[in-house]
């Protein structure tokens, strides 16, 4: 019972995966069409958005019929490092405390399709999944800057999560327990330590990213920008998930 409850559980973390691509072209193609009302030329040349579009159709067209084992998803995660890049050094993006939440987030997603890849080949060695897991302990250091050192992350943290002070250092503590464990490869902990990361995700997620008014209106974030904020981190957390199961 236990076991089909498991493989169960990790088909709909596969299924939803692997259609993040298309959700992905979505949410850019949106975003782009709502920058174009302010600007006049987008902050990306339009050659290579088409073709980083028509990538995220190919990949998630291939990785929902599971065809092409590990190259696609790591096909994907080098478009999301490419995109985490140009987040943290195109000026004309944004300014420069979102940029780096943008850059997090889409580094940490890669790091997701790194362990996606690794599941979809396991005989093929387990770099893979050192990578994968090192990328993921590196996001949770940075989140622990941005909770600290991020200005405007923190005064959200602080404006909307229930007994601030007090979250703010448990926060803290659990992202620095749970990088270590990341970093060290023990296989012992590795699956609590990805249910607990799943479960912080999803608060920050419940508590600060869908303060979409606060955003919006207040910090005058682009709407679909902080959609593609909050996709990127519901593919983390689901990302977690998947892990915390394969290691059960």
């Amino acid at each position: 019972m236990l076991q089909t409850w498991k493989r169960r559980s990790v088909k709909v973390c596969f299924f939803i995966l692997s259609r993040f691509p298309f959700l992905n072209a979505i949410t850019l193609l949106m975003l782009l069409g709502e920058l174009a009302v302010h600007e006049s030329y987008p902050p990306i040349n339009p050659k290579v958005i088409y073709i980083h579009l028509g990538l995220f159709l190919v990949c998630g067209a291939l990785m929902s019929g599971f065809s092409g084992g590990k190259s696609i998803p790591l096909i994907y995660a080098g478009q999301l490092m490419y995109f985490a890049y140009n987040s943290y050094s195109n000026s004309n993006m944004d300014r420069d405390w979102l940029r780096t939440l943008i850059c997090a987030r889409h580094f940490a997603c890669a790091g997701v399709y790194i362990g996606l890849a690794y599941l979809f080949d396991k005989n093929s060695g387990k770099q893979l999944q050192q990578i994968s897991y090192s990328v993921l302990g590196i996001y949770c250091l940075t989140l622990i800057v941005a909770l600290n050192n991020n200005t405007e992350l923190y005064q959200a943290f602080i404006y909307h999560f229930p007994v601030s002070d007090v979250s703010h250092v448990v926060m803290n503590i659990l992202l620095g327990l749970c990088s270590v464990s990341l970093f060290s490869g023990v296989k012992q902990v590795q699956c609590k330590t990805f249910f607990t990361l799943a479960i912080l995700m999803a608060l920050i997620s419940l508590f600060i990213d869908s303060r979409l008014s606060y955003w919006t209106e207040y910090k005058k974030v682009h709407f679909w920008n902080q959609i593609r904020l909050i996709c990127d981190q519901i593919c983390i957390t689901i990302g977690f998930i998947l892990f915390g199961l394969s290691s059960y």
